[in-house]
């Protein structure tokens, strides 16, 4: 099912195209392997196998970007952001990731956008984010700080946005 087009920028629902998730657990092990390198690739592949069970509309959801089939990067709508005392919040912007060849090219702001529509459509009037060095750039697309909290060993930004 394809979601969008974006000039030559596709936008597709994963599980429409689950070949991809292969190239999308490699690249999230190698951005996020820095800061938390308890997931292996095998782990990643399985985080992005659960949003393939989904068969409706509602979260968990990953949409996938390409550009004449070569992969672009992901952003997924979840219930659940992983931090267990924050289970009372939902629903989470997570797994924003864009391959390196393709950063710098605003290719991030379209996916965010997407997914902040998408979550629109779902009903939901406020979303929530994490993140361990990112908050400046959310934070000019309209994300206000709601927490800095810690993710395992790992200091983060809970981050929060109404939607419109």
């Amino acid at each position: 099912m394809e979601a969008t087009d974006s000039g030559k920028l596709k936008i597709h629902d994963l599980r429409s195209k689950p070949e991809y998730i292969p190239f999308l657990a490699r690249i999230s092990y190698e951005y996020w392997q820095k800061p938390d390198p308890l997931w292996s690739i095998e782990e990643w592949s399985g985080w992005y196998e659960a949003a393939l069970e989904n068969s409706n509309d509602s979260p968990p959801r990953c949409w996938v970007a390409d550009i004449a089939d070569q992969i672009v990067g992901s952003v997924s709508l979840v219930l659940d952001g992983e931090i267990a005392e924050k289970s009372n919040i939902s629903p989470w912007l997570d797994g924003l990731i864009i391959d390196e060849s393709f950063r710098g090219k605003g290719f991030g702001r379209i996916l965010h956008n997407f997914a902040i529509t998408q979550a629109s459509q779902l009903g939901f009037n406020e979303i929530y984010l994490w993140t361990e060095a990112q908050s400046i750039w959310y934070s000019k697309l309209g994300w206000n700080i709601f927490e800095v909290s810690r993710f395992r060993h790992i200091p983060i930004t809970i981050m929060s946005r109404e939607i419109s």
